[in-house]
């Protein structure tokens, strides 16, 4: 019978990694306006790097990135991006809709919408 070894922090990864997130995303928003970059440049150039060590990393160890799975991979990153895209659409909306109550006109090209709160 095999002895299962147990990690001492357990859960706490969850939690450990949930905080490095939030440490990532509010460096992000410090660093756009240090900067006067926007979020997504941001995100871009830090993913292009690490994307780019990984490579260098993985061809020194005699790997590569090529998958037989790239069809899940693609799957996965369009479902993030929509859902990306469905949590910064709302915010945009509320945010021009609070604009639109003062006397600058609304965006062209925009739908008109209206909630009432």
């Amino acid at each position: 019978m095999e002895t299962v070894r147990k990690d001492p922090l357990g859960s706490a990864w969850v939690v450990i990694a949930a905080l490095s997130f939030t440490v990532m995303n509010l460096s992000v928003k410090a660093a756009s306006t240090h900067f006067g970059f926007s979020s997504g440049e941001l995100v871009f150039w830090r993913m292009l790097v690490s994307t780019l060590f990984l490579g260098i990393m993985a061809k020194a160890q005699g790997n590569t990135f090529s998958t037989p799975h790239w069809k899940t991979h693609l799957n996965r990153s369009v479902i993030g991006t929509l859902a990306m895209m469905c949590t910064l659409i709302p915010s945009y909306i509320c945010r021009w809709q609070q604009a639109s109550r003062s006397t600058t006109p609304p965006p062209s090209g925009l739908p008109s919408f209206h909630f009432s709160f």
